[in-house]
């Protein structure tokens, strides 16, 4: 599929479209069209890519931005668990590593343990099969 030339007021609607920060009629108004036409543009299937084109161009370089700050980010809160004068800021910055590798721990365990499933059973029974094991093991 060849590339569409796109007008000037297409390029900045579309640009704005993607933005999302402006609702239809603003951007209608910044442009310098009619809200009808801003409408008819979407529904043009290539308009809407180009569109949805740029609002992915648009994240991907965000987060590359992302990631490449985010190397120094980590590196700051190294040097800081290393170097810091105060221990209360070593301290935390050691605890940022280890609860990012391996999670935070709770603080509260709850265990509860239920029995459902209990029969009385009187002495008289239980020695009864008492004596009828230990006849049994005499046996053998």
């Amino acid at each position: 599929m060849e590339d569409k030339e796109w007008s000037i007021k297409q390029k900045d609607a579309q640009l704005l479209l993607a933005i999302g920060n402006l609702d239809k009629q603003e951007i209608a108004s910044n442009v310098g069209i009619s809200r009808t036409t801003l409408w008819t543009w979407e529904k043009n299937p290539e308009f809407k890519a180009e569109v949805d084109r740029i609002k992915q161009d648009t994240e991907n370089f965000a987060m590359r931005l992302y990631y490449n700050n985010l190397i120094k980010a980590v590196n700051n809160v190294q040097q800081l668990g290393d170097n810091a004068n105060n221990e209360m800021v070593k301290l935390n910055a050691n605890l940022e590593f280890i609860n990012r590798i391996l999670g935070k721990p709770s603080n509260n365990i709850k265990l509860t343990t239920e029995i459902d499933n209990t029969k009385t059973v009187s002495e008289d029974v239980l020695e009864a099969e008492f004596v009828e094991f230990e006849q049994d093991n005499d046996g053998e």
